[in-house]
């Protein structure tokens, strides 16, 4: 696969091994840890994927350099996780917080 579609087939096989080892590692630490995560939680993170893999999809060849194309993507995918509440400010500004 990855001789015949070049950089792209390696794309797509680094997502599809890095996506099955992560769900692995997520069920490995709730056997051993109890995390208290809820099934929305596990929904909301379900949405960020397939979200984030689709405007991939979408936006991979919009037309700007590649520079541009990675900040309108990080800016998509930061806004939409805030947007589902996976991240949120309050958070970040006790990072910064104790930080200093």
């Amino acid at each position: 696969m990855l001789f015949r579609s070049g950089v792209l087939g390696a794309v797509v096989a680094t997502l599809v091994t890095q996506f099955i080892v992560s769900l692995l590692q997520f069920r490995k630490s709730h056997l051993i840890f109890d995390l208290g995560t809820s099934t929305k939680e596990a929904v909301k993170v379900l949405l960020y994927i397939v979200v984030a893999i689709g405007s991939f999809v979408v936006f991979h060849d919009i037309g700007l350099k590649w520079f541009y194309n990675v900040v309108v993507l990080i800016a998509f995918n930061l806004t939409f996780a805030f947007f589902t509440g996976l991240l949120n400010f309050k958070f970040f500004l006790n990072i910064l917080k104790f930080r200093s």
